[in-house]
Formats: C-alpha cells, structure tokens, sequence
C-alpha cells in the first residue's frame, strides 16, 4: 500500500512542478505588464495639460466625428491622415471633451495599449526556445531558455524611453506599436489570418506599416521553413488577403469622397518633400551635428507648399508635392544619397536629438537601447533568425526602415518596431546562451 502510494506521488511529482514553473511564469509576465502600465502612467500624469496639444490634428478629426461631419477637417473631406486613430479617440472626446479629463483618459488608455504589447511581445518571444533550440536539447533546458527570452523581450518593451514618452502624445506610436507587435505575435503563433487583421489594421493608423506587411509576405514566400511550398503560398495569401479587406472600406471611402481610391493617406508627398528640399538639407543634413529643422526657415518652407498647392483637391496637391521633391532628388543625386545615409543614422540612433532632450535622458536612452542592438546584431548572425517565423522580425524592422530612407525621420519613427526588435534581440540572448553554454 505504501509502496503504490510513493509510485503515484512521484508520478504526480513532476506535473506539479510544470504546474508551479508555468504559475511562477504567468506571474512574472503579469509583473511586467504592470510595469509597463505603471510607468506609462508615472511619466503621462507628469505631462499633464488643459488642452493636450494635437500637432496631427487626430483630436480636430475625432472632433468632426463626433459632430457628425465624417473624417473631415476644416469642413472638408480629408484623407491627409490614416482614420483608425482618431476613431478610436472619438469616443474619449464624446465623454470628456477635448481637456485634461481627456488627456487623463488618453495616457491610461495608451498606458493599457503599452502594457498589452508587452505581453504580446512575451507571447511572440514565448516560442523563440522552441524554434530556435537543438532538438537534443534536454526539455527543463529548453523550457527555462523559453522563459528567460520570453521575460526579457516583455522587459525590453514594457521600459522602452522611446514607448514611455508617447503616453501623454495624441500621436499614433503606441497604437502602432501594439497593432504591429499583434500581427507578429499571430504569425508566431501560426495564425496567418489573424496577422492580416492586425497588419491592416497598423496600415490603418500608420500607412508606413504596410510596406512591412509586404516584406513579410515576400519572406514568407520564401524556401526558409520545413512547410512546403502550398502551405507557404496559403499563409502568404491569407496575409494578403485579409489585410486588404481591412484596408479597403477606407480605400473605398476615399472613391467616394475624394473621387479617387486612396489606399493610405494623401499625406506622402509631403513627407516626401518634407525630408527632401534645398532647406532641409543645408540647415540639417549638411548643418551643424544633431540638428533639429525647426524656425522661420522651416515656416516658410511650410507657406510656399502650401501656396503651391492652393485651389487643388488633396490627391492632386499630394501628386504634386511628390513630384517636386522627386524632380529635387533626380536633380541632386549625391546630396540625396547622403540624406539617406543621415535618415537611417536618425532612425536607428541609440539616443534622441541633443536639440530637444536634456542629456541625463540621452544617456539613458542610450544605455536602455545599446543592449538591445548588440542582441539584435548577434541574432542576425545566426541562422535560426532567417527561418520562419522569427525571420518576420527582420522583414517587418527592415520594412519600416527601409520607408524611412526616403521619407521624412526621426527617432520616434522607430518606435512601432521597438516589440519587434525585442523579440529578435531575444533571439540574440538565446543564441548568446546557448554558445556559453558550449
């Protein structure tokens, strides 16, 4: 009898200890989604204002929502930004106006978004141990590598400078951020489908996004999994497929409305121009180190776009706004290569312009951001990045930088990739282990 009941608990023995490690887990991914809630909120209540300012104008567009004028700004119909952000701040404005009770809600709302992506990078990064470990791996090995690169990735993002400082902003970059870091999870987790969702929708509130969309269809597409090759095609229609029908009904708004489909927005020609005139370049990319292109110079580059652009319909400015700053780039081709150099630089900075933040945060962002990209460049050495699906991390990261060559950057831009680069840094950890281990 006692010799049964010794051969039962030491069956039981290790289930309860499976049982205890994924309890302890859960726990410990809870603790640093409440880290990443609280911090957003510690920094937004500091920046606190009665009348939160809105340089996008998502509020004035939210605002014409909710006045039952549509997406409209200054009384006319507009798609010179993308539509799901400001719907979603709609209902905020209904209830509490445009103030502080309205600042409030929006840093605990975005404080809510901060800390569901860092749970989503867990989630992601939850199955790097499993695709990228030895299959002689012992299982307690491979399942305790799993919890530490899943932990570290969550971390990463939940007191990422670059997330905290957009809590109190009515701009896009938590949303974007937590919309991405949806698709990549879902794609982690072999739920193409779903990906489209979440990729459409982040076209939705950032047009950028969907150009990672693309480059992570294309990688899928590609012989760097054991799935054959239907398989590949399905997910990578599927992807397509339903990342278009989320895109779409605003595409056919804008037929409607404007009387040609915009599929994004009609604000590309500008930020085109915006990085790529004779005043840019001479004041900051050819100017003194860390500038920031603000002033009278700026305003008046401003006021002669606009007046350019007097008496046409938005897709007609927007054609030819790009069509200049084409023409500028076509005319100076070796300044133009030098400004893409000087927009990659800005967009991968370890730290903020010296122009705009003091140097105790600098320095901080610098020591927060500098392991993350010695992890990521480690990951990117090895060959388990390059399969799906961690391969997805660099398609999307490399689809966001790529825009950003061209277009008009700063470090903030980088900000909707941040989870993302977390997971593949985590990556990085994980191979770091794994060879000291050795």
């Amino acid at each position: 009898m006692l010799a049964n009941t010794s051969v039962t608990g030491s069956n039981q023995s290790p289930q309860l200890t499976a049982r205890s490690n994924l309890s302890d887990e859960r726990s410990l991914r809870y603790a640093i989604v409440a880290i990443a809630v609280c911090a957003r909120i510690a920094f937004g209540m500091t920046k606190l204002q009665s009348s939160p300012a809105d340089p996008d104008h998502y509020l004035a567009l939210a605002e014409s929502l909710l006045n039952g004028q549509g997406f409209s700004f200054e009384g006319r119909p507009t798609a010179y930004r993308p539509p799901l952000y400001p719907i979603l701040l709609t209902p905020m404005v209904a209830l509490m106006g445009s103030g502080k009770a309205f600042h409030v809600a929006l840093v605990l709302f975005q404080a809510a978004i901060g800390g569901a992506t860092a749970w989503l990078a867990m989630s992601a990064a939850s199955k790097i141990g499993d695709i990228a470990s030895p299959q002689d791996l012992l299982t307690s090995e491979r399942s305790s590598q799993s919890k530490l690169v899943t932990l570290i990735a969550g971390f990463w993002t939940a007191l990422d400078p670059l997330l905290i400082i957009q809590a109190p902003l009515v701009m896009t970059e938590a949303l974007a951020a937590f919309l991405l870091t949806a698709a990549v999870r879902a794609l982690f987790h072999d739920r193409p489908r779903t990906a489209g969702f979440w990729f459409g929708a982040a076209s939705l509130c950032r047009p950028s996004l969907l150009i990672c969309a693309g480059l992570t269809i294309l990688s899928r597409l590609a012989p760097l999994s054991t799935s054959p090759f239907a398989r590949r095609v399905r997910d990578s229609f599927s992807i397509l497929i339903v990342c278009g029908l989320v895109i779409s009904p605003w595409a056919i708004r804008n037929w409607y409305r404007l009387g040609e489909p915009v599929l994004t927005t009609t604000h590309g020609g500008y930020t085109l121009a915006l990085a790529n005139n004779a005043i840019y370049y001479e004041d900051v990319v050819f100017g003194p180190p860390h500038a920031v292109w603000t002033g009278p110079r700026q305003q008046a580059w401003m006021d002669a776009i606009g007046t350019d652009t007097i008496g046409l319909t938005e897709p007609e400015a927007d054609r030819k706004i790009r069509a200049k700053a084409t023409d500028f780039i076509l005319a100076n081709p070796e300044k133009f290569a030098i400004s893409c150099l000087h927009r990659q630089l800005r967009f991968w900075a370890v730290a903020p312009a010296a122009g705009v933040y003091s140097t105790n945060v600098r320095m901080f962002c610098a020591i927060w951001t500098l392991p993350i990209w010695i992890m990521a460049g480690i990951a990117l050495c090895r060959g388990s990045s390059w399969r799906w699906p961690v391969i997805a991390t660099i398609a999307v990261a490399a689809g966001l930088a790529a825009v950003h060559v061209v277009y008009w950057t700063d470090i903030r831009m980088r900000a909707p990739i941040v989870p993302t680069l977390a997971i593949l840094a985590a990556n990085g950890v994980l191979s770091t282990l794994r060879s000291i281990k050795r």
